[in-house]
């Protein structure tokens, strides 16, 4: 037939020239699988971002190069910094648990985390391979068969539509062409003879003008002598055999009565846009070379169809969206894994099904909650709670902090006994509590009573009573100040190292009563007129004088403590505290120099002394007339000026006279 078409399958990789497959000669969707020779499409290929997910049937994990980033739900990170739930794994820094792990089986020492699943899976495609066109191209004017000895196969007709006076085929030959079959009217050809003309010839060379043979000319009465069956690229035609024989054909498409499109005659220029489709292509038969860079493009790609097999490697950063876990990913654009490197906070409960090792922990909260807590070999360290609710076995050196136990904690005995809540057994330590000094000890926050140190200014053990710190006799060992609450009183004086009664390591001093124990009216200080026997004036002897008046007093037949300044003073009751007294003359300065950080003392009225328990004098032993007829005056003290008395000057007056009394005790 004067109409040939390219067969089915018949464009295969040695007909194509090579970068003369462009975007524009393949139909959409026609690059299948099947049609690309493995490792032949490379990235030059492939236009920029045409790889969609659609286009994309499977990737292996192997294929991915570069770091997935947290942000597309990879970790972050080229090795493995994230807890897997299923092997041993060593975990670096601060882990803060909002919820309490749980250890559903502890039975061995083994690493908290675990590391081993490593598939990672992306999603943008880079690499070579084939690209094949699944259509039949349409040639435009296309040049086959340029090198000799290739030849090109038509199974059908190729079409030609050409204008009037222009050349349908031309046959280029630098042999002689034999078994072309040509239908139509044909010129006469002398051989050897120079023509001119339509049909021209020099020597053995006769060609025919281009445009000289029609279809008209080619009419069945006009042509015989046709013999053979073509067979190959063109389709057999038999109508028009024995009319020509012995012709060779050369340029785009060779040989006789069996035509074969040449090699690379295949261009750009010779397919009609779209007309390279999947049934045009033989399998395997697009390879790189055959393919203009930058040519294939997201529509020329059927769906599914680049395949593991077509893809070289793919980059991390060309990732979009978020990878989920079921394809080895994290699902999340945040970091939600545990890294084993940094610190975090772990919400959720979390189940451990092997014993943790903990070579430092630092927590904030309960870490185990159930099962056997076996801990074994390597310390404890940190801060926050450790609950354990069973009786675990420690070996080695513990060194925690807050930890609760639930039951008995035996050290240096497996079996504690059941009635201690801690049990220390040694033959060669002891036992060693916390060492603070007196600064340290009182910055404790709210101490509970029974908390127990040992002072190192003090050098001895200290115990919260409830209220103050005390030593193991009971001695006060808190750090008072003038003026606080303390003891039934106010604390009126501490002691010094200069005073009499100062020991060192203990708090002492005077504790005045809050209040007056008498009216504004005062009272006698002894109820007869003279007595001998209550002369001490020091800090720490108002309690001898006062036991000394109210002897003599009830021994001169007066029962009634009111009606006296000791009497009264040793009555008082503050605090439930029986072991008040009458202040000595130096204990009662020290009552005017804190007067007004204890409070209660009179400003004003017509009484402006308070009665000490020192008389005036003392036993003269040149004479005993002072111990015979005893003494008729003790020392006063003024609190405010009054009648030319300034506040604070001491003096004498007769015992028989009213003064003001507030009681004291030491401590």
């Amino acid at each position: 037939s004067t109409v040939l078409t390219i067969a089915d399958n018949a464009v295969t990789t040695n007909k194509v020239l090579d970068a003369n497959i462009t975007t524009s000669k393949i139909a959409d969707g026609n690059i299948t699988t099947s049609k690309i020779a493995d490792g032949n499409i490379t990235t030059s290929k492939i236009l920029d971002a045409n790889v969609t997910d659609a286009k994309i049937a499977t990737v292996s994990a192997s294929k991915i190069t570069g770091i997935l980033p947290v942000s597309n739900g990879g970790t972050g990170s080229s090795t493995q910094n994230f807890v897997d739930l299923t092997t041993a794994q060593t975990i670096a820094g601060v882990k803060t648990f909002t919820d309490v792990p749980v250890l559903s089986t502890s039975t061995a020492s083994q690493a908290l985390f675990t590391d081993a699943n490593k598939n990672i899976v992306s999603n943008p495609i880079t690499g070579t391979g084939n690209v094949v066109m699944s259509n039949s191209p349409i040639l435009l004017t296309p040049n086959i068969g340029a090198a000799t000895g290739t030849s090109i196969s038509v199974s059908g007709s190729i079409t030609s539509t050409v204008a009037t006076g222009t050349a349908p085929l031309v046959v280029t030959s630098t042999t002689p062409v034999a078994n072309l079959n040509i239908g139509g009217n044909a010129a006469t050809v002398t051989t050897n003879a120079n023509l001119t003309g339509v049909v021209t010839s020099v020597g053995n060379a006769t060609s025919i003008a281009s445009g000289a043979i029609t279809n008209a000319m080619l009419a069945n009465s006009a042509v015989g002598n046709l013999s053979g069956i073509n067979t190959g690229d063109n389709a057999p035609n038999s109508l028009y055999s024995g009319l020509i024989s012995n012709a060779t054909h050369t340029g785009d498409v060779t040989g006789s009565t069996v035509l074969t499109i040449a090699d690379n005659a295949v261009t750009t220029n010779k397919v009609l846009d779209a007309n390279i489709t999947t049934s045009k292509i033989a399998d395997g038969n697009i390879t790189t070379s055959k393919i203009a860079d930058g040519n294939i493009t997201t529509s020329k790609i059927l769906n599914a169809n680049v395949t593991d097999a077509k893809i070289a490697t793919v980059s991390a950063s060309k990732i979009t969206g978020i990878l989920p876990v079921s394809n080895g990913g994290t699902g999340s654009i945040t970091q939600n894994f545990v890294d084993l490197t940094t610190a975090q906070t772990i919400a959720g409960v979390k189940t451990f099904t092997d014993v943790p090792v903990l070579s430092i922990s630092t927590a904030s909260q309960a870490l185990f909650t159930d099962a056997n807590k076996n801990i074994v070999s390597n310390p404890i360290t940190g801060t926050g709670n450790v609950v354990m609710s069973a009786s675990p076995t420690f070996t080695g050196t513990i060194v925690a902090a807050n930890q609760t136990l639930s039951g008995t904690l035996g050290v240096g005995t497996i079996s504690p006994n059941s009635s201690a809540v801690l049990e220390a057994s040694s033959t060669t330590k002891g036992f060693l509590p916390p060492r603070l000094n007196t600064s340290q000890r009182d910055l404790i926050a709210s101490p509970v009573a029974g908390l127990t140190i040992w002072n190192t200014d003090n050098k001895q053990l200290e115990v919260y009573d409830g209220s103050f710190w005390v030593n193991m006799n009971g001695k006060l060992v808190s750090t008072l100040t003038v003026g606080q609450s303390y003891g039934g009183g106010k604390v009126a004086y501490i002691f010094t190292s200069s005073d009499p009664g100062y020991v060192a390591g203990q708090t002492h001093g005077l504790i005045a009563a809050e209040s007056d124990q008498s009216t504004d009216l005062g009272v006698k200080w002894f109820p007869n007129s003279a007595f001998y026997g209550a002369t001490a004036i020091s800090l720490g002897q108002g309690s001898f004088n006062t036991l000394s008046i109210i002897t003599a007093a009830t021994a001169a037949g007066t029962i009634d403590l009111s009606s006296y300044a000791a009497g009264l003073a040793s009555s008082y009751s503050g605090g439930g505290y029986a072991d008040w007294y009458l202040p000595s003359k130096e204990e009662l300065n020290k009552l005017y120099g804190n007067r007004v950080a204890i409070g209660g003392f009179a400003t004003t009225g017509t009484i402006a002394t308070y009665w000490s328990s020192s008389q005036k004098g003392s036993l003269n032993y040149s004479s005993f007339a002072n111990l015979t007829l005893g003494i008729s005056s003790a020392y006063q003290q003024f609190f405010f000026t009054y009648n030319g008395n300034s506040g604070g000057t001491q003096s004498d007056l007769g015992i028989t006279n009213t003064r003001r009394v507030r009681a004291i005790r030491s401590f």
